[in-house]
């Protein structure tokens, strides 16, 4: 970054003969100066990037009092093209930036609140601009791939190697996989606000008109596919990632994806899969060796949530270069099921060099977008992976997820056109938000059900009398109806309608609270101060704490309510900090052993993290996996639910459908019955 010497309000005329060349030598001398001894070295590799800071005041308007500033700038431009030309066919990139009014610490020191007030005036957004915004910009253009055959640079308006012409008037657009979308969406910003010079980046405009923005309930906490359980994470994970079979859309099969076929052995214990093409986000090919360790990983990992459902596979071995197979100890539906979540993401083998925390972070992937970047706890920014197969049918260039816990912060800015998609949407604005206009409410079939989890390492709670009066002291029922307004149901049983082998006849709890009270009185827990956790922002959930915390302290128990962000939340809820709290799920596959295993196998998940243990119950649940016969497999799995409902694991409350407010100009949006989002059908009018 070059130095800039700026005279105020001397006319020419009144200039002294030291002022005219001192101007000149920092202004203009100086940066030429730098050029000149960087470019040599920038040259031999080719792949050095100079952006010079010129200004609105020199080639664009002019400014009395300012000539020798302006003269200074427009030499600078002028020297710039030059420059350009004579490095084009080394692809090193040349280029100038516009600022206009910078509150820089020279600017602020010389200038008052009624200067300030004049500056802004001249600007559409009203204020000036920040020296940041700036530096973001700069480090815009500059940014670049090392390796020439990983970048698509533009060097003054010409492809680097072409033979078009060399310059335009428009400033250099650098087209780099990673980060440049984010940087053209700011530049187009910073263009409409005024804050640069309307000729200063011309080009981007047409790159930020792909960008989709989401705004959704909850943060982001990892993308390690093997370490996560929370639908945020997972909800991205399966956009960033291949497999090698998916879910269908409706949720009815499994279809293709790395692998275009597969076939099973006589007695269902060897599948073969036949890989077709694929390609990671940095360009290298999805191999049978990243099948290979993908799986021993997400079976094998001492950090592998979902281990369990991979637990009879015996061996995974590539039979060549593109078939790979996997051998199960016994036949079992539920695992090809399995290889179709989230956990069993092909990754690069040995993660592509990256340690696990760097890759949890920054993951290397192979699906329709990756990570451009994520701020933990903030906004995550999806890029198309131009390596995919299919990329060039992906219409959409780049998602920005945005965590806005806030239910009616995340409508007021679909209504202000900062979204394009919000969700979910409070169930009590679906009829007010789908009657705005330019906007349609969504509601899917899902299998998201709600309940209240225990905490089993609280003394109160390893008493099932006390368990039980909490479910019956609660009007389920009447709080359903109140909070669902006609589009949610109650839950009975710890598998939701629409699982395979949910069994429709466990009975849902009766509201009986003298019993409870009783209950409560017998078991010496009447007047004992429990705690509730919540999320804050969820205005349903919030709604349901009101009515709950009221029914179950005139059952005999002090409750309280302990509202927390959510990031948060999550963090105690798996850490065991909480004595009761409201947990949520959605399936990520069409078979039962997903939640079976996570809420009763004894896994690292602590039985959804409720501290509880039931080993004859596990051992059920392994069993349950291996069984190929429908019938038997129904009757093993009615049991679990029936075994779950008796010890009163948790308390069952109501089932909701996935709801999503979308822009009218967002097109091809849909979610399936995981609550999968395929970015990749999406398009913009």
């Amino acid at each position: 970054m070059h130095y800039c010497r700026l005279y105020t309000n001397h006319p020419y005329a009144d200039m002294t003969v030291a002022q005219w060349p001192d101007v000149m030598d920092t202004n203009l001398n100086g940066p030429m100066r730098v050029v000149r001894a960087l470019l040599p070295g920038m040259a031999d590799p080719g792949c050095g990037r100079v952006v010079l800071v010129s200004s609105t005041t020199g080639p664009q308007v002019g400014n009395p009092g300012l000539v020798h500033h302006a003269a200074s700038k427009a030499g600078l431009e002028g020297a710039m093209r030059g420059f350009a030309l004579e490095v084009a066919s080394t692809c090193v990139t040349i280029n100038a930036i516009r600022p206009s009014s910078i509150l820089t610490d020279g600017v602020l020191a010389a200038s008052d609140d009624d200067d300030l007030e004049f500056m802004a005036k001249g600007i559409p957004m009203r204020r000036p601009g920040d020296v940041k915004e700036i530096a973001e910009l700069a480090h815009f253009v500059a940014l670049a791939a090392t390796s020439p055959d990983r970048r698509l640079s533009w060097m003054a308006g010409r492809p680097c190697g072409s033979t078009r012409k060399a310059w335009s008037n428009e400033t250099t657009v650098i087209n780099q996989q990673r980060r440049q979308r984010q940087m053209a969406h700011h530049a187009k910003a910073w263009l409409l606000s005024g804050l640069l010079a309307a000729t200063a980046i011309t080009p981007v405009a047409a790159l930020s008109e792909t960008t989709l923005r989401v705004g959704f309930d909850s943060a982001n906490s990892s993308f390690d596919p093997i370490a996560t359980t929370e639908n945020t994470d997972i909800r991205l994970i399966t956009s960033m990632n291949v497999y090698l079979v998916r879910l269908s859309t409706d949720g009815s099969s499994l279809v293709p994806d790395l692998a275009d076929s597969w076939s099973v052995s006589d007695d269902g214990t060897v599948y073969t899969f036949e890989l077709g093409d694929g390609a990671f986000s940095n360009g290298d090919p999805v191999t049978a060796a990243d099948v290979v360790f993908s799986l021993e990983r997400v079976r094998d990992h001492p950090g592998s949530v979902q281990a369990p459902l991979y637990s009879l596979i015996t061996d995974i071995s590539a039979v060549d270069g593109d078939t790979v197979a996997v051998t199960l100890s016994a036949a079992s539906p539920a695992t090809l099921s399995a290889i179709a979540m989230y956990p069993a993401a092909i990754l690069p083998e040995g993660l592509g060099g990256l340690s696990e925390e760097d890759f949890g972070a920054s993951p290397i992937s192979a699906g329709p977008y990756f990570l451009e970047e994520w701020e933990r706890g903030g906004q995550v920014v999806l890029a198309k992976n131009t390596f995919h197969p299919e990329a060039d049918t992906v219409a959409i260039d780049r998602i920005e997820w945005t965590p806005i816990p806030d239910d009616n912060s995340r409508l007021l800015q679909l209504q202000g056109g900062e979204l394009d998609i919000a969700l979910p949407i409070p169930l009590n604005l679906v009829s007010e938000v789908d009657a705005a206009e330019g906007i349609e409410v969504q509601v899917s079939p899902s299998t998201l059900t709600y309940n209240i989890n225990f905490n089993y390492e609280n003394e109160l709670f390893q008493d099932i009398k006390v368990r039980e009066a909490v479910g019956i002291a609660l009007d389920v029922e009447g709080i359903t109806s109140a909070i669902t307004y006609g589009l949610g149901g109650r839950s009975n049983s710890v598998l939701a309608e629409g699982t395979l082998y949910y069994d429709a006849s466990i009975p849902l709890r009766d509201y009986e609270p003298d019993r409870a009270s009783a209950i409560l009185a017998e078991a010496g827990a009447a007047g004992t101060q429990v705690e509730l956790m919540i999320p804050i922002g969820n205005s349903l959930l919030e709604q349901f704490s009101v009515i709950a915390q009221q029914q179950l302290n005139a059952a005999g128990l002090n409750v309280s309510v302990r509202r927390v962000e959510e990031t948060q939340y999550w963090g105690d809820f798996e850490a065991g900090n909480y004595q009761m709290a409201i947990g949520s799920w959605t399936n990520d596959m069409a078979h039962p052993d997903q939640k079976m295993s996570f809420i009763l196998g004894n896994g690292d998940a602590n039985n959804y993290f409720t501290r509880y243990r039931n080993d004859e119950l596990a051992a059920q649940v392994n069993a349950a996996r291996a069984i190929a016969d429908d019938a038997a497999a129904q009757e093993a799995y009615s049991a679990l639910q029936r075994a779950a409902f008796d010890e009163v694991f948790w308390i069952d409350l109501f089932k909701l459908p996935y709801t999503a407010a979308v822009s009218d100009r967002v097109e091809g949006f849909s979610q399936d019955v995981t609550g999968r989002i395929e970015f990749e059908r999406l398009s913009l009018n």
